[in-house]
């Protein structure tokens, strides 16, 4: 009886430390957060929608689920196609606005910006 016990409470134990593993190691498509990549420079992009948007400086061009395997003007949360603008007032070096699929502009801050 204490052998079938113990067998039984080790099974539940190595099954917990085996999913709790397997969940902590994350996977491929899975991102810290969203971004943008707009000439070599990351942006990450924010919740704030923006209204004082200026002319259109680009085109997202790449996309993956696979990270560190991106080129070109890439975004990871929005489809190939989806237009980058610049936002009035501001450099394009400090933030860029980013064309969502319903047509809002959401804001995507520079991550290398010092100022």
């Amino acid at each position: 009886m204490k052998k079938r016990r113990f067998l039984i409470i080790s099974v539940f134990l190595l099954a917990l430390i085996l999913t709790g593993c397997s969940l902590s190691s994350g996977s491929a498509n899975s991102w810290a957060y969203s971004f943008v990549k707009w000439e070599d420079n990351p942006y990450k992009i924010t919740q704030e929608s923006i209204d004082n948007v200026g002319k259109k400086i680009g085109t997202v061009t790449s996309r993956t689920d696979i990270e560190g395997t991106y080129e070109g003007n890439f975004l990871n949360s929005f489809p190939v196609g989806t237009d980058l603008y610049e936002i009035k007032g501001i450099s394009t070096s400090e933030a860029i606005a980013v064309e969502s699929p319903k047509g809002k502009f959401i804001k995507a801050i520079n991550d290398n910006f010092k100022k």
